[in-house]
């Protein structure tokens, strides 16, 4: 599935997955056929075709339904309103010890403030000159490049959002603004690429938030002989000592629930 990140459960424009149904045992009891064979070759075909790509091989969660990922899931939330630079510092820091830890193994984070985007300069000027209300501007661009909830419905016992958003080969390119028209003040329709420029520029692929709170994932497994409370316990203390003031913890998935019944 293009534009999918699985780690952050949500779009992303550079990420993909692949889910792989293996056979029965009984029908790949061969040489080169086990799991870790499967996943060897995956490594090896993605570092050929695609050097520059991350490639993570990931079990899905014990509990279906608790996470999209095995493992535990803990959110680092930030209640202090810290930069993204900051939250950078922060998180690589509990990655590098985290990787030193035997409790702990394939810990990883979904938080990337490099990933390459635009960013649209408004001719404030302009808008104002043609007769055109600045706040339909901004409407426009986030009803269709970043999505729009207008209503939502109740259905099989879940709660489903509608979101108004342009089809995907009308928001792939910074010069989709020419594809979109505003009215103004006289009823006529103006081009929005005629009242704003792209910037390229980069930023993180996601802003996420858990319990209303701006937040950073960070995942991992428990380290062989170690039991997930360990490690649990491990990446706790790791947090802790780097993130001090400003940030509390919370568990998300079926690390939530192993939390709960402690």
């Amino acid at each position: 599935i293009n534009g999918f990140d699985i780690l952050a459960g949500g779009a992303n424009s550079n990420g993909a997955v692949v889910f792989v149904g293996m056979k029965d045992w009984s029908q790949r009891s061969g040489l080169g056929e086990s799991v870790a064979a499967a996943v060897g070759t995956m490594f090896r075909v993605g570092a050929m075709e695609a050097p520059e790509a991350t490639v993570v091989a990931i079990n899905p969660p014990a509990l279906p339904g608790l996470g999209n990922v095995g493992g535990w899931s803990l959110q680092l939330q930030d209640m202090s309103g810290h930069s993204d630079t900051e939250l950078n510092d922060i998180v690589n820091a509990v990655l590098a010890e985290a990787r030193t830890r035997p409790e702990l193994q394939g810990v990883r984070t979904t938080f990337k403030i490099n990933a390459p985007s635009y960013q649209y300069e408004i001719d404030r000027e302009k808008v104002k000159n043609l007769g055109v209300q600045l706040s339909d501007v901004f409407t426009a661009l986030q009803t269709n490049f970043g999505g729009y909830e207008v209503n939502d419905f109740n259905q099989f016992g879940r709660t489903y959002k509608v979101v108004l958003q342009s089809a995907t080969q009308y928001r792939t390119e910074a010069e989709a603004a020419k594809f979109i028209f505003v009215r103004n003040s006289a009823g006529e329709m103006v081009p929005l690429d005629t009242l704003l420029k792209p910037k390229l520029t980069t930023g993180p692929t996601q802003i996420s938030r858990f319990n209303g709170a701006r937040s950073i994932t960070i995942q991992g497994s428990a380290g062989t002989g170690y039991s997930s409370g360990q490690a649990m316990n491990a990446i706790t203390e790791i947090v802790q000592k780097h993130a001090g003031s400003g940030f509390t913890i919370a568990w998300s998935g079926q690390s939530r629930e192993e939390q709960k019944s402690a």
